[in-house]
């Protein structure tokens, strides 16, 4: 657990109980986290996120004999990630020109690379509305936020990404998507 965390707790009995209480709900935070989250360094920001919000409000959550359920501390770091994950996003659309670069697709199955050939060969607004929706998993609502459409746009745009994919791979040798 990072020090600066411990410092937010307002005594040494507090960080002592924070500390007991981080190690032994570490393995669910990180589970937490690491189902929204493929890289280490995402998951462990994710739950330093969580950490620093559970240590800000260490005395309205923690008391004699007190402390958050499994449930809560579950869904507080599956939503710190979910919010990163959203940040990244946003960011990689600024700072990418092609958010296909960030996919990593299992090579095994011929149908997986006859998969990624079809989707490298959409227009970049198609791979963006595929990428957001099915590989960062926002909602159309976020992704009509992120793109500047209505939510009805967003939903069409999916649509239409999908049904190029498809009939991208049914021309490129019959693979059924």
């Amino acid at each position: 657990m990072p020090i600066v965390i411990l410092m937010l707790l307002p005594t040494a009995e507090a960080r002592r109980q924070f500390d007991q209480f981080y190690r032994r709900f570490e393995p669910l935070l990180f589970k937490a986290a690491g189902s929204v989250l493929a890289r280490t360094e995402d998951q462990e920001d994710a739950v330093q996120e969580a950490c620093c919000y559970l240590a800000d409000r260490y005395e309205d959550l923690f008391g004699p004999g007190v402390e958050p359920s499994t449930s809560y501390l579950y869904t507080l770091a599956k939503n710190k990630a979910l919010d990163q994950l959203r940040k990244q996003s946003r960011t990689d659309l600024v700072g990418h020109q092609n958010p296909a670069e960030d996919i990593s697709v299992p090579m095994d199955p011929p149908e997986n690379h006859a998969l990624s050939e079809a989707f490298t060969t959409l227009p970049d607004s198609a791979r963006e509305a595929l990428t957001l929706f099915y590989y960062d998993r926002l909602s159309l609502r976020e992704i009509a936020k992120l793109c500047s459409i209505s939510e009805s746009a967003a939903k069409k745009r999916v649509q239409r990404a999908r049904d190029l994919l498809r009939d991208q791979l049914l021309a490129e040798g019959g693979v059924r998507p």
